[in-house]
């Protein structure tokens, strides 16, 4: 709003002329009133676009958004939808707001920083209004849901522990919050059960179907965390990446977490070793190999059906890797400006020798989805999503309402 004072005249006679000049609405006003989705015959994605405060809806047969819509507690302040998952048999959508710091500088800057508490809000999968919400601790990191949809799992990537002048490694470890669903009201929601973990957790995987053990990428103590949900005391047994982890030195950087579809290893990504690394689930062990390294740090990878081959994002520099598991072998497509893909995020392997590719962009503009082709990497499609995208959700077709 602009306003202008000054007087009409000299004197006593003067009066004081006021003019107010409304400046005109840029983007799309907070809805009175939800609009209905309609699930595409190939199915959805749901993108998070953290710094717009929307949900982007792609079309997964055309790769084209045809919806954006706005999510949120404060359709002022930005509220930082992160991590999104989806359970179609209830027609619920899960999204963690982390309430970002604003302004830093390079990937991430300020991402685990925030002193706001976090939420937690249940969306219609039919018009993605908001059916429930429950406050969680400060940076949630990954949302994740077991298969069986009881369990609803939020990761507190909270780097400001870690960093503390009187931070020491018990002191720096953040939790866990545990959820059932059922339990998610608009108002007076149960409170989570909150679960100690280990320092700066990020990127989870929960065991199938009901999520018993969260697999848990610990940033900030370079180690994978087992965590039994159904112990009372919430069990914890931390499994090093490495000889030589110190307190307060990141050598790896563990960032995301992934199981394969039976359920045998754990692919855990990291940052800043730029490696993936598989973990055994039954014998509780890291496997004993060679990590997969990379010219990049990694990101959120996908596993193929068969659980034979992996992708995975990597930024700095910039690209996509298809890995062989069984025998380590990495192939790379590394983006250039003209491929609309700056800060590949998140990949998800849609089982029909497609990946969408999450791309954050500048975190100032738009961000893309990338669809390519699961054998040649090659870009199939590209759209523009919304400001700073990290996370996609694959709602099915047969999820419709």
């Amino acid at each position: 709003m602009l306003a202008a004072s000054g007087a009409a005249g000299s004197g006593c006679s003067g009066e004081d002329e006021t003019i107010t000049e409304d400046e005109p609405l840029e983007g799309d006003a907070w809805p009175a009133a939800p609009r209905p989705l309609t699930i595409p015959p190939q199915g959805m994605g749901l993108v998070t676009n953290s710094f717009a405060d929307t949900i982007s809806a792609v079309d997964l047969g055309t790769g084209a958004v045809f919806a954006t819509l706005p999510v949120g507690r404060n359709p002022v302040d930005i509220d930082g939808p992160h991590h999104v998952a989806v359970d179609p048999a209830s027609g619920s959508v899960f999204v963690a707001l982390s309430y970002p710091v604003i302004g830093g500088a390079g990937p991430h800057a300020g991402h685990g920083s925030s002193q706001a508490l976090g939420w937690v809000q249940r969306l219609s999968l039919a018009d993605l209004s908001v059916t429930g919400q429950v406050r969680v601790e400060t940076n949630p990191g990954d949302v994740v849901l077991s298969d069986d949809g009881s369990r609803l799992v939020v990761s507190h990537f909270d780097l400001a522990a870690t960093t503390a002048p009187d931070a020491t490694l018990e002191t720096a470890r953040a939790t866990l919050a545990v959820i059932d669903p059922t339990t998610i009201q608009l108002s007076g929601s149960a409170e989570p059960r909150f679960v100690t973990a280990c320092a700066a957790p990020h990127g989870m995987a929960l065991s199938r179907p009901d999520g018993r053990f969260a697999f848990v990428a610990c940033y900030a103590e370079d180690a994978l965390a087992v965590v039994d949900l159904d112990a009372s005391d919430g069990a914890v047994e931390r499994y090093p990446l490495g000889a030589g982890i110190v307190f307060g030195n990141v050598a790896y950087g563990p960032y995301a977490a992934s199981l394969s579809p039976d359920g045998s290893r754990v692919a855990v990504t990291s940052l800043v070793s730029r490696d993936i690394r598989f973990f055994d689930v039954e014998a509780r062990r890291f496997e004993d190999r060679d990590p997969v390294v990379l010219r990049g740090a990694a990101y959120f990878p996908t596993w193929s059906e068969d659980g034979a081959t992996l992708w995975a994002p990597m930024q700095s520099p910039d690209g996509i890797v298809r890995v062989d598991v069984a025998s380590g072998a990495a192939e790379e497509r590394a983006f250039t400006r003209d491929d609309g893909c700056k800060l590949p995020h998140e990949a998800e392997h849609l089982g029909d020798g497609r990946i969408a590719l999450v791309c954050e962009g500048d975190h100032e503009g738009p961000g893309s989805v990338l669809m390519l082709d699961a054998d040649s990497l090659e870009t199939l499609t590209q759209t523009e999503v919304g400001v700073f995208p990290d996370s996609i959700a694959h709602v099915p077709p047969a999820a419709a309402p």
